[in-house]
């Protein structure tokens, strides 16, 4: 009796063993899929599938970053494996982003996605890294912003392009979520998402366009900016808006 005891017990730690390493798996998975506090939300809670999470966002900062020049570089041809190699110089760049967000300096910075050649980002999507005060994620971003444009430098340097970064800045409310039962995906959306979009869109290769607001926030930081003046923003007609050239020692 004692030895069947002995062996019941030893089954019953193996089989809770092998539950703790598939839930650590499965966390893993969706921890590549949703950022951690939204994870989890649905980690820990039972949900249907019908279900909706959403969280208001006040004062958040986005980020569009568009490789301009890509388009020309990317053609199908034997030589590389019919555009094959393109996308994974494309997949090496967009990846050297994501290890980026992993430093202590960008950890108010969630990534949304990817589109195509265009990066987005944004800061501030919670409570904890939202800083109402100081805006340290407002910070984070223009410096995130200013870093991937310089290892897109580095990566010229190495693979003898010449990409070159547009991108856009903006900040204000947005709604974040999460859609999608089979395949959820997280995202944001709102007024502020659409106009950072816009700065992305009308800017300058090789620039960070940002409005106003972000101007008014970051210059008293030591931030530098280029004013540039009105443009015509698609659905918000002129609006004044600055290139950030960098930042006070």
């Amino acid at each position: 009796m004692l030895r069947l005891d002995f062996l019941w017990k030893m089954q019953a730690n193996d089989e809770k063993d092998e539950m703790e390493k598939l839930q650590a798996y499965n966390k893993t998975l969706v921890l590549n899929i949703l950022p951690a506090h939204v994870a989890d939300h649905f980690l820990h809670i039972e949900r249907r599938n019908e279900d909706l999470y959403s969280e208001l966002c006040e004062d958040a900062c986005i980020m569009f970053a568009k490789i301009t020049n890509f388009s020309e570089f990317y053609v199908e041809l034997e030589a590389n494996n019919e555009g094959v190699e393109c996308l994974r110089l494309l997949n090496e760049i967009l990846a050297d982003f994501d290890e980026m967000l992993s430093e202590d300096r960008f950890n108010t910075i969630e990534k949304i996605k990817t589109i195509g050649e265009c990066y987005m980002a944004a800061s501030g999507l919670t409570a904890a890294t939202a800083d109402h005060v100081q805006f340290r994620h407002v910070a984070q971003l223009a410096d995130y912003a200013m870093a991937i444009r310089e290892q897109l430098i580095t990566v010229n340097e190495h693979s003898y392009n010449s990409f070159t970064l547009r991108i856009g800045l903006s900040m204000g409310p947005v709604v974040a979520g999460v859609i999608g039962a089979k395949k959820p995906q997280y995202d944001i959306w709102g007024n502020s998402v659409n106009i950072s979009s816009r700065m992305e869109s009308t800017g300058v290769p090789d620039k960070i366009q940002v409005t106003e607001e972000v101007f008014k926030v970051l210059e008293p930081l030591g931030y530098t900016f280029q004013a540039r003046g009105s443009v015509q923003v698609k659905g918000k007609g002129l609006m004044t808006t600055y290139f950030l050239t960098g930042k006070s020692d």
